[in-house]
């Protein structure tokens, strides 16, 4: 069998007929597998999913082992040109590539770890956040809300991070007056330990609000302007906020309207119902 993405994968099968052993030879397997795997949409997201729940890996939290395939995939992308239909198409072999290199990364990260333990023990650290709880006396804050403006719903009573104008506020008021479906909802204040969260690749992404809806449902808002909505970093965070999404097997919902879009939130909600 040839390896790399740049060859067909070969193989073949043998059969016995009228006490003759006979060898069938397949020229491309990806293309007889395929068939067992068509999907006519699929993008960039959904192709690291796919990856993601192909790749069974217990001792890399999900959201760390979708900023690395979804780094991967954008670097084979945009870097090595290679189309994301190729990348589809090869997707088996794109899979088994992925596992090397997240073996490799592993065990380079022990090493590093290692050296540092033993340099500075207190350089040592466990990060969590992600999971998402309503739940009394779990919320810390800086700075208390202080504006004119009535807010209801708030889960806490205090609204913390919030300043009373600008476009998170407008986001905010969005939320708490205008949005249907909403039960409670809760101003994500960052860095703090009891805060949502998910990894990027060079730090975590705090979304600006979390809202309960009265079915259930947890909706994510990530508040960001149409001037900075492009930027790659940001390109980043919606990418895994719809990986997070698509784990929670409809339970949370993830959205980043471009400025005030409030239409998309609505959407969103709808979307799924």
């Amino acid at each position: 069998m040839r390896t790399g993405l740049d060859h067909g994968a070969q193989g073949g099968r043998f059969s016995v007929r009228e006490e003759t052993i006979r060898f069938e030879y397949l020229d491309n397997i990806e293309a007889q597998l395929s068939i067992f795997d068509f999907q006519a949409d699929w993008n960039q997201v959904n192709l690291v999913s796919w990856l993601e729940r192909n790749i069974p890996d217990e001792q890399i939290l999900p959201d760390e082992k979708a900023v690395f395939i979804n780094n991967a995939v954008s670097l084979l992308i945009e870097k090595r040109s290679i189309k994301l239909d190729e990348l589809v198409y090869s997707k088996f072999r794109l899979r088994s590539a992925l596992e090397e290199k997240i073996k490799d990364a592993k065990l380079q990260a022990m090493k590093s770890i290692y050296q540092t333990l033993l340099l500075d023990q207190t350089n040592f650290s466990s990060i969590g956040g992600e999971s998402i709880e309503f739940k009394e006396g779990r919320y810390a804050y800086d700075r208390a809300y202080s504006g004119f403006t009535d807010l209801p719903k708030h889960f806490f009573p205090v609204i913390g991070n919030l300043d009373d104008k600008g476009e998170e506020f407008d986001c905010a008021v969005f939320l708490a007056t205008q949005l249907r479906g909403v039960k409670y909802w809760v101003r994500n204040v960052e860095r703090k330990p009891t805060s949502f969260s998910l990894q990027t690749a060079t730090d975590r992404f705090y979304p600006d609000f979390i809202c309960l809806l009265e079915d259930g449902r947890k909706l994510v808002v990530g508040y960001k302007n149409t001037r900075d909505w492009d930027l790659p970093d940001n390109i980043e965070k919606r990418q895994l906020g719809e990986l997070w999404e698509k784990r929670s097997n409809g339970g949370c919902l993830f959205i980043m309207p471009r400025g005030k879009d409030w239409g998309a939130v609505e959407k969103k909600i709808k979307k799924t119902d």
